[in-house]
């Protein structure tokens, strides 16, 4: 097997502020998709943030340094903000492309995270965990491997933070999220079932 076929044609990185439109762009996506699958529950077309609010959670947003200090994230609101991007260089024709430049800005995924710390109390242990509060693919590029490579660097994040474990919530009408987190490890911890009237 050729060696250069196993690097990913995605690279994840901290969103940037020039980032924040096309990860509003996303949300918008997502938004609507969630909106078709529980009209009873979401608005239709929701935003759950504008450009503005997405431009100032990136800045300031946990940046993955080995400079920083405790204090630093603590004081940052350990808020982790991960784009991915395809990266036209490791592709077979690179440079052959007058896109590539474009690709190689272009956010096709995001990853938004918050670390929240438990404290020890009668009931619960002390525990860190990585939430993602919001994840996202651009529609034309899931199952190409961008998924993947964020879980895989959200992983990493937890893990340097020393969190002990990773949460976040899906639709279960959202069948291809499922199991497209099931496929990355990911188990049910728990359910919020209902009842409609």
């Amino acid at each position: 097997m050729d060696e250069k076929s196993n690097v990913s044609p995605y690279k994840i990185r901290d969103a940037r502020p020039d980032d924040a439109a096309d990860i509003t762009r996303l949300l918008q996506y997502i938004g609507k998709y969630h909106s078709d699958m529980r009209p009873d529950i979401y608005i239709e077309n929701p935003q759950k943030y504008n450009e503005a609010i997405v431009r100032d959670m990136i800045e300031n947003s946990y940046k993955c340094s080995d400079e920083r200090s405790d204090k630093q994230s603590d004081k940052r609101g350990e808020n982790i903000i991960l784009c991915a991007f395809r990266d036209t260089s490791t592709l077979p024709d690179a440079g052959a492309s007058s896109d590539a430049e474009i690709d190689n800005k272009k956010v096709v995924g995001y990853a938004i995270c918050k670390i929240r710390h438990t404290q020890k109390d009668a009931l619960f242990r002390e525990r860190r965990t990585l939430f993602v509060e919001d994840f996202c693919v651009d529609p034309s590029l899931q199952r190409s491997g961008v998924g993947r490579a964020l879980i895989e660097e959200v992983k990493h994040r937890a893990i340097s933070a020393g969190c002990n474990n990773i949460e976040l919530n899906v639709w279960e009408c959202n069948r291809g999220a499922v199991l497209f987190y099931e496929a990355c490890g990911f188990t049910t911890q728990r359910r919020i079932m209902e009842l409609l009237l």
